[in-house]
């Protein structure tokens, strides 16, 4: 009975270390991204456990956006604060990381409330950004490829 026990224990230990997200699970996301719609992406190596990335959106050679992050560990839990045009925005919690992609969400917050990044494949990234905008659902999409 003992042996069951320490084994059932071990097998829930297991289970809870790989559940912990990293964000050296998101080593993927390394690399210059742009998508056809003129927005651009840089995302730094997970090194210190921090990843540093910027977003840059250009139409008809104007600047219409621009967006830094700062993807950490924070104890077991992953946090992803973004600093549109260069502002503080609210942070989001890691929900879910895995080899195909990241969950970042903050229900608290209007829009966005839920960042995806998707790993489509080696070279291309899908990012979803969604939330409530006066009450109406919102979501944008882009189809970033490495450059």
């Amino acid at each position: 009975m003992k042996k069951i026990f320490v084994s059932l224990m071990l097998v829930s230990a297991l289970a809870r270390a790989e559940a912990t997200p990293k964000v050296t699970d998101l080593a993927w996301l390394a690399g210059s991204w742009a998508a056809d719609s003129g927005m651009e992406a840089i995302f730094t190596d997970p090194k210190g456990d921090l990843i540093l990335s910027t977003w840059k959106q250009v139409v008809e050679g104007k600047v219409e956006f621009y967006e830094l992050e700062v993807i950490q560990q924070q104890g077991d839990k992953v946090e992803l604060v973004p600093y549109p045009f260069g502002t503080r925005g609210v942070s989001f919690k890691a929900t879910k990381i895995d080899d195909a992609g990241a969950v970042f969400e903050n229900p608290e917050h209007d829009f966005p409330s839920k960042i995806t990044y998707t790993k489509a494949s080696e070279n291309r990234i899908d990012v979803s950004v969604e939330g409530r905008e006066n009450g109406a659902p919102v979501k944008l999409e882009f189809a970033l490829k490495r450059r």
